[in-house]
């Protein structure tokens, strides 16, 4: 039962989804989840500063959304933020 609200992500960056995102983000930038699979796709490439800020902008609109917060704290933790990771 929990699997079906399970979301798919992936291990390795995928440049065209990135693109896409990137392209419905120009009509919709208010969408958290769009901010979220953004984030994911720079946090495979390696891009840490910019997946922190793509999550952390994702929460100005859905600002309880728990994945968002998880890979926010996650990016935070990692560069040794720990007051800001808990926040």
């Amino acid at each position: 039962m929990a699997e079906k609200n399970m979301k798919y992500e992936p291990l390795d960056p995928d440049e065209k989804l990135l693109a896409e995102v990137n392209e419905k983000l120009k009509t919709d930038p208010c969408n958290p989840e769009l901010w979220y699979q953004k984030g994911l796709q720079h946090t495979w490439k390696g891009e840490g500063e910019m997946a922190l800020h793509c999550f952390s902008t994702g929460l100005i609109y859905a600002p309880f959304n728990a994945s968002l917060r998880t890979w926010r704290g996650r990016k935070l933790m990692g560069q040794s933020d720990y007051t800001l990771a808990i926040s």
